[in-house]
Parts: structure tokens; C-alpha cells; sequence
């Protein structure tokens, strides 16, 4: 049983999409959810949808890039509820000019990585002492495929998450024999309503085909992941990268295209 009764876990980007369906998923198992998002009214939402099914969760502004008010957050958390025991590394910022290596500027690289890979390093800093005073804790840091192997765009978006897998990793070696867990979970494309919105069923049908299962991630899939590493079940596992991606990266790139020629 995945009870998290009496737990505290931070949900960065829990206003909406995998996030949100991460929120609720938890607290389905009985923790307390602060929903930290740039979006204060989606979280606010997020959490009152929450509370409405007897959860118990708090909606807190932040924007990860700003790494002074993560300790300000933070630290107000602790003072609330006694501690934390529980992070989701999940929020992420995108920008359009997130583009090839020779084509993208100082200043996008400096905002997004701020924001996808020293922001959630620093909220694991501030979380790290309050679980090792509660006698340990779970981190799990939403990665991406696209932080496994390169794409056409989007250097800055892979680069940090690539980033985060080695943040996970060294949290799990310097904090292990004190309780605390790090795992990745590096998702596929997962339909959110904003990937929905993004691609045309063209495109959908397309990347489907480069997935081995029968259809692609919705956020359930992804939050039930998080459940289970951040459970009992998973005090074993650390270091890790769980790949739920539908199977995508264990094809040869071959396979879609021949499946496509039907050969």
C-alpha cells in the first residue's frame, strides 16, 4: 500500500498537467500538497480541487527562477506544517527561442536553466535539512527523454534536464545513509492540455508511432510513477532514472520507420 499519511511534499508546476495530476494523485495517499506554481490562481484552483475531495493542500506563488524566494517559501512551508518529507522537482519554463547550440542567446540560456536546473537544486537545498530531521525523505525530479538524447531544438530545455539527472544522483550518493531517496522519472511526450493544444493530430499520429505502446502519456501516468517512488515500496531505489516514455527510447530508431514502410 502506497500510504503517505502524515506526509509533507512540495509539487513544483502543480497547477496544471502532470503536475496537478501529481498533486492529486499524492494526496490521494494521504499527504499534505503545497502546490508551488508562477500561476497563483491555477494553484489556488489546483488546490481548492484538492480540498473538495478532502485532501488537504496549499497553494503557494513562486517562480522558480527566483532563488532567494525559494528559501523564503520554503522556510514559511516548514514553519506551517513541521517539515517536509516529499519533493517533486516538476516546473518547468520553455522559450521559442529555445533553439539550436549557434542560434540561442546568453540570455535564454541563463533564464532557463535558472529556472529548470539551479531552481530545483536549490529548493532540493533548502528541503534536504528538514528531511534529514525527520528522519529522511524523497526527491523526484521530472525529467525528459529530451535530457537522454539530443533533438533539433530545444538545446536549453535538454540540457537541463539532462542536468537534473546528475543533480538526482549526486543527492542520492551525499544523502542516502540519511534516509533520503533521488530518482528521475524522464517522461515521453505526455498529453497535457497544453501538448494537446500544440500539435495537430498529424503530428500526434507521428510521434505515436515512434511509441511502443498502444497509445501516449497522459499525467496519470506520470503521477502514479511519482506515488510509487516516493512511497514505502521504493526505499530501495535511488539514483535512478525511471524511463516512462512508452518505450520509445528502447526502439531502434529503425523500427517506426519500417513499421511505417511496412516492411
Amino acid at each position: 500500500m502506497q500510504d503517505l499519511t502524515g506526509k509533507v511534499a512540495i509539487v513544483t508546476g502543480g497547477a496544471s498537467g502532470i503536475g496537478k495530476a501529481i498533486a492529486e494523485t499524492l494526496s490521494e495517499a494521504g499527504a499534505y500538497i503545497a502546490i508551488i506554481d508562477i500561476d497563483l490562481e491555477g494553484a489556488r484552483a489546483a488546490a481548492a480541487s484538492i480540498a473538495g475531495k478532502d485532501g488537504r493542500a496549499a497553494a503557494y506563488h513562486l517562480d522558480m527562477g527566483d532563488h532567494p524566494a525559494i528559501d523564503h517559501v520554503v522556510a514559511g512551508l516548514v514553519a506551517d506544517q513541521g517539515g517536509i518529507d516529499i519533493v517533486v522537482n516538476n516546473a518547468v519554463r520553455t522559450d521559442p527561442d529555445d533553439d539550436k547550440v549557434a542560434d540561442i542567446g546568453a540570455a535564454v540560456w541563463t533564464t532557463l536553466l535558472a529556472a529548470n536546473l539551479i531552481g530545483p537544486a536549490i529548493l532540493s537545498r533548502c528541503a534536504i535539512p528538514s528531511m534529514i530531521a525527520r528522519g529522511g525523505g524523497a526527491l523526484v525530479h521530472i525529467a525528459s527523454a529530451a535530457g537522454l538524447a539530443g533533438e533539433d531544438t530545444r538545446t536549453c530545455y535538454g540540457t537541463a534536464k539532462a542536468g537534473l539527472i546528475g543533480l538526482s544522483r549526486s543527492i542520492a550518493v551525499q544523502y542516502g545513509k540519511q534516509g533520503i531517496t533521488s530518482n528521475c522519472i524522464a517522461p515521453g511526450l505526455v498529453l497535457t492540455p497544453a501538448a494537446s493544444a500544440a500539435f495537430d493530430d498529424k503530428v500526434l499520429a507521428l510521434l505515436e508511432r515512434h511509441h511502443m505502446t498502444p497509445r501516449l502519456g497522459t499525467p496519470d501516468d506520470i503521477a502514479s510513477a511519482v506515488r510509487f517512488l516516493v512511497s514505502p515500496h521504493a526505499k530501495f531505489i535511488s539514483g535512478q532514472i525511471l524511463v516512462a516514455d512508452g518505450g520509445m527510447t528502447a526502439a531502434l530508431p529503425t523500427v517506426a520507420g519500417f513499421r511505417a514502410a511496412g516492411l
